[in-house]
C-alpha cells in the first residue's frame, strides 16, 4: 500500500478543541493540597486533535503531525495522549477504511 504524500491524504487537518465532559479510567493517587491548582489546570481545557485515514502503520506519522502542530501553535504538550478508534477493525476490511481519532491535551 503506498504511503499518503501530504497529510490531508491521510486524515483531517490538526485543530484546537475544548474538550467535553465524559467518563474515564482513574488511578487512584494524593495530589499534595498546594498542587492541587497545577492538577485541575491540567485536568480540563484545550486539546490538539485530528483524525487518521488508514491504516495503524501510519499512526506514528500521524502523532508526529500532531505534535508538530502543537509547536506550530506556540504550545506545549502535555504528558498524555489518548486514540479512540472511530471504525471497527475487522481482519476482513480494508485497512484504509480505518478512521483513528487522535487527541492530546496541551500542557499550557
Amino acid at each position: 500500500m503506498d504511503q499518503p504524500t501530504e497529510a490531508s491524504d491521510a486524515g483531517t487537518d490538526p485543530t484546537l478543541v475544548d474538550l467535553a465532559e465524559q467518563p474515564v479510567a482513574v488511578i487512584k493517587g494524593k495530589v499534595p493540597f498546594d498542587e492541587l491548582p497545577q492538577f485541575y489546570d491540567t485536568a480540563f481545557g484545550t486539546a490538539a486533535r485530528s483524525t487518521h485515514h488508514g491504516s495503524f502503520d501510519g499512526l506514528g506519522e500521524a502523532w508526529g503531525r500532531l505534535g508538530a502542530f502543537i509547536g506550530e501553535q506556540g504550545r506545549a504538550p502535555g504528558p498524555v495522549m489518548w486514540e479512540c478508534y472511530l471504525t471497527e477493525p475487522s481482519p476482513d476490511m480494508d485497512p484504509a477504511d480505518l478512521r483513528t481519532e487522535l487527541t492530546w491535551p496541551l500542557a499550557d
